[in-house]
């Protein structure tokens, strides 16, 4: 029986956007001071390498001659909104991780001033190992939210029993 006063569906619980959950839980887990502080570094790596034309066609060549399977654009730019340009800008970062250290001892054998002026700069901005190793590994837990995005967001309608599956096979819950 409804109690007076209630629409007929009172008793019904609102389930939000499973999309959108994800982005508000993943916002959330962004703003971890050390999640937070590596994304920093790598933006403010990314930035500084994509943002001159040199580096970029050199980043190129440099990925020709190590033999990268894919040619990665390191120009992601990341957008607070959107979770997945944060992953898109881990995922290509890392991926030059070695063409970017390359390009940093390349700038080392020029004698150029400016050259000079930019290597150490770019030495700055270099990641360590651990910080390497923690962008890869942030990296392959946002892929599996990726992964439940995808399927859940290329639905016309999602539903609950798409949603609980698809969390569980990417071992998000």
């Amino acid at each position: 029986m409804v109690p007076y006063g209630y629409p007929i569906y009172w008793f019904l619980t609102c389930v939000g956007c499973t999309v959108h959950t994800i982005q508000l839980a993943l916002g959330d887990g962004f703003d971890v001071t050390e999640v937070s502080n590596l994304i920093s570094k790598a933006k403010t790596l990314n930035s500084y390498v994509s943002g001159k034309d040199k580096y970029r066609e050199s980043l190129h060549e440099l990925q020709a001659e190590i033999n990268l399977q894919h040619q990665v654009n390191p120009l992601s730019s990341d957008t607070r909104t959107r979770w997945s340009s944060t992953y898109n800008l881990l995922k290509n970062l890392f991926l030059l991780c070695n063409a970017i250290v390359k390009l940093a001892n390349n700038l080392k054998q020029n004698v150029n001033r400016q050259e000079r002026q930019d290597r150490t700069k770019l030495s700055d901005l270099l990641l360590s190992i651990d910080e390497w190793n923690s962008i890869d590994e942030l990296a392959k837990l946002l892929y599996l939210f990726a992964q439940a995005t995808g399927y859940i967001g290329g639905s016309q309608y999602p539903t609950l029993g798409m949603m609980i599956p698809t969390l569980i096979n990417s071992h998000i819950i």
